[in-house]
């Protein structure tokens, strides 16, 4: 028997082949137990669905806590919004007040500053007068001729007198 091969593109014609009377039986009958198989599901089906539930009857009170709830959460969101603005307002307060503690912190460091220059300014005019009295006293007597009193030394010259507040003012500076 020669089995003929189809060329790459053509379509192959086969043959109706005949169906025995008993394959046409027995494909009946699966057909049927196929069919009462089917009605069997779709019975269980129906048997295993929920019944639709009935409209529910709206409760008065429910519609009422509904309203209530419905209110609270208004309010609930007009009171965060007032909290936001709130801390918004303390944040603007706490930088204000930072600021003014930094300013009179400036503020009292500088009248300080002031404070201990001028007791120094007077420290040293304090010092600068008596240093000029005692040269005073000490030039007057050698001056007039006199003797100087009882333990009190005799008059200096310029000149050391001159080296010895430049020594001073020295010492002052490296102090000071």
């Amino acid at each position: 028997a020669r089995i003929a091969l189809p060329r790459p593109g053509e379509a192959i014609e086969e043959e109706p082949e005949a169906v025995s009377p008993v394959v046409a039986e027995l494909m009946e009958k699966l057909q049927e137990i196929a069919l009462l198989e089917d009605e069997d599901r779709a019975s269980e089906l129906d048997a295993m669905r929920l019944p639709e539930p009935e409209p529910m009857q709206e409760d008065p009170q429910v519609a009422a806590l509904q309203g209530e709830v419905e209110m609270l959460r208004i309010r609930l969101e007009q009171v965060t919004r007032e909290l936001a603005l709130e801390r918004e307002r303390r944040r603007t307060v706490e930088a204000d007040l930072r600021g003014r503690a930094a300013v009179e912190s400036d503020l009292r460091n500088a009248i300080a500053t002031q404070e201990a220059e001028l007791a120094s300014a007077l420290a040293q005019a304090t010092q600068r007068e008596r240093q000029a009295e005692r040269r005073r006293d000490v030039i007057v007597p050698a001056e007039n001729g006199d003797r100087p009193e009882p333990g009190r030394s005799n008059g200096a010259d310029e000149d050391f007198l001159a080296r010895l507040e430049r020594a001073r003012r020295a010492s002052e500076t490296a102090v000071g």
